[in-house]
């Protein structure tokens, strides 16, 4: 059931939902064909294993998933400095990247913050993204 009730962009002057709806925009069309690969779906660093800053595994795999490999690197963004860019950084030793990979990372940290909110709502020319009710609050 889509919500219908107080919606985020009720609460924005006209300027933030204009900047919110281009956002927005600019991320489907940033995550549309992108690439895929087997994901943890919930890497942060609550699921991480480490020894003396080293990784030693990564746990819960519950959420794994064929996707972007920018939606598990977008997760580890919420890590305090320097995690993150030792994330990234061993991402891009591994494996080439593209440069719409900074991109497509903030356009899923622009989607987790959307999801976890409890008023998003979008309107039709905003696309398919809106906040369902909290019993299927998955993206």
């Amino acid at each position: 059931m889509w919500e219908t009730e107080a919606c985020l962009l009720d609460y924005l002057s006209s300027t933030k939902r204009a900047c919110l709806s281009d956002r927005v925009r600019k991320s489907e069309g940033i995550l549309a064909g992108r690439e895929t690969v087997l994901c943890h779906g919930d890497a942060w660093y609550g699921n991480a294993l480490v020894d003396e800053g080293h990784l030693l595994a990564l746990l819960d795999f519950e959420d794994a998933c064929v996707a972007d490999p920018a939606l598990d690197l977008a997760a580890t963004m919420h890590l305090s400095p320097p995690g993150a860019e030792l994330v990234l950084d061993s991402y891009l030793k591994e494996r080439p990247t593209t440069p719409l990979l900074p991109a497509r990372m903030e356009s899923y940290l622009l989607v987790r913050e959307l999801a976890d909110s409890p008023m998003w709502c979008a309107t039709p020319s905003m696309g398919n993204w809106r906040r369902r009710s909290a019993s299927s609050r998955r993206f």
